[in-house]
């Protein structure tokens, strides 16, 4: 697997981390994973900052699980990674974006955007 290729994977396999509950409920974790500027558009079409999102994802109810589909990550710049996947919790669909940042830190969210499929 080249370097590049681990980074896709890598940042998959994030995106996926973020659905677990042991994850969302995990508020420490959660500002590990999400940028300082991290910003969020969900499928109700409300926009959230970081400590928005981290708060939401706290007191969510975690007995319907959110399930990734069909993920494709592609470079699209200098140490940013943009993933496009399908969401599926409680027989509701979306398709979702994630805009990934690599620094320092390591990779961190910045941006996420959810539109319900019909």
């Amino acid at each position: 697997m080249t370097g590049q290729d681990t980074d896709l994977a890598a940042v998959i396999d994030l995106e996926r981390e973020l659905l677990t509950s042991s994850t969302r409920s995990n508020g420490d974790r959660l500002r590990e994973l999400l940028h300082e500027d991290f910003v969020e558009i969900n499928c109700g079409g409300v926009v959230r900052n970081r400590a928005q999102s981290i708060e939401a994802l706290l007191r969510e109810d975690s007995s319907e699980r959110l399930i990734m589909h069909d993920a494709v990550a592609a470079r699209v710049g200098d140490g940013l990674i943009a993933l496009r996947w399908r969401s599926e919790r409680a027989g509701q669909g979306a398709v979702r974006t994630s805009l990934w940042r690599r620094d320092e830190v390591g990779w961190q969210l910045l941006r996420h955007q959810g539109t319900p499929i019909k």
